[in-house]
């Protein structure tokens, strides 16, 4: 049975990103989650890719929707911390969507086994690490989003929750309408918790 056309041109555009990313080229006996999966593409060509399990959530189902695992969920739930561990983590297009983008990197790490993908906007300003807040929607005309990062920011976040061998695996070219550019990073998680967590000093603990 033919599939819809908008879904196939979602898929064709989501080989090109998963190229990219730098996503593996093969997913057999690798698990999958896809956090803020939208479409469901990036789920849908994990399991055409061989994963062992794929899952996709995201608060809200939007079009075009695969026909994937997909659970409607809020990462800040307590029913993602029943969601087991999965090898690779994808989350694109979140971060700064976030009220707390620290406590969805450190959600993120206690369900990555072998690595994350983490893919967003950054502003170009990179002198040393900061995050701007948008107060109205001055990015895409998007009241949703509430902050731009630059790189050295993601790095250091990354960093801060637990996250190590940071690499930048793609960069767009700059959009000189808003000074900002779009970029993608693979991490490992730590197996040890972020010191950045800790409420006092080791030697009060």
């Amino acid at each position: 049975m033919r599939i819809d056309s908008s879904l196939e041109e979602n898929l064709i555009e989501v080989r090109k990103k998963w190229v990219e990313i730098s996503l593996p080229k093969s997913m057999k006996n690798l698990t999958f989650l896809d956090v803020g999966c939208w479409g469901g593409g990036f789920v849908k060509l994990a399991m055409e890719k061989g994963a062992k399990k794929a899952l996709g959530i995201d608060i809200i189902k939007s079009k075009p929707i695969h026909n994937i695992p997909f659970i409607a969920m809020d990462i800040f739930s307590e029913r993602f911390l029943a969601l087991p561990t999965f090898d690779i983590v994808f989350c694109g297009g979140v971060i700064y969507h976030t009220e707390n983008p620290i406590s969805l990197l450190r959600r993120l790490k206690i369900k990555t086994k072998k690595h994350l993908y983490l893919k967003s906007a950054l502003s170009l300003k990179n002198e040393e690490p900061v995050m701007r807040i948008l107060p109205t929607n001055e990015l895409s005309n998007n009241f949703s989003n509430w902050w731009l990062p630059n790189e050295k920011c993601i790095t250091a976040m990354l960093e801060s929750t637990g996250f190590t061998n940071i690499k930048k695996t793609h960069e767009s070219k700059p959009n000189p309408n808003n000074n900002t550019k779009i970029c993608s990073f693979i991490s490992s998680p730590k197996n040890i918790l972020s010191e950045k967590i800790l409420p006092r000093k080791k030697e009060l603990l």
